[in-house]
């Protein structure tokens, strides 16, 4: 791939890991690499990354390969990544730790749900 800048596609891989709690280590499994070769990515050092690579880190870390690529987002990809966040969040007030699964994002949602309507009776 020509013409990537890499250390910006690196530090959007360790910006969306740290907001989704993940160790290079964890999501080194996700993606099929060790924690080193997740370490370099972050570091912009590895210049020879292919396309399937860099989607599976966007499909892992929940973004789309154009958010990753440094390519402006879609108005619907930036409301997906803040409602994760706030799910994100929810669950660290309640000591959750890691990420969550699509079975506890719909709980939490479900959760926040109720509380609102209750909060505006």
């Amino acid at each position: 791939m020509v013409g990537l800048n890499y250390v910006e596609i690196g530090q959007r891989i360790k910006y969306r890991r740290k907001e989704l709690l993940l160790t290079q280590k964890e999501l080194g499994v996700k993606v099929g690499l060790s924690e080193g070769s997740v370490s370099k990515y972050e570091a912009g050092k590895v210049e020879d990354a292919t396309t399937t690579k860099l989607n599976e880190f966007a499909t892992v870390l929940g973004v789309s390969i154009s958010w990753l690529l440094g390519i402006n987002g879609h108005k619907e990809e930036e409301k997906t990544n803040q409602k994760e966040d706030i799910l994100t969040q929810a669950a660290h007030m309640v000591g959750h730790e890691g990420p969550l699964t699509d079975e506890e994002k719909d709980k939490i949602t479900l959760a926040i749900k109720i509380a609102l309507a209750k909060h505006n009776k």
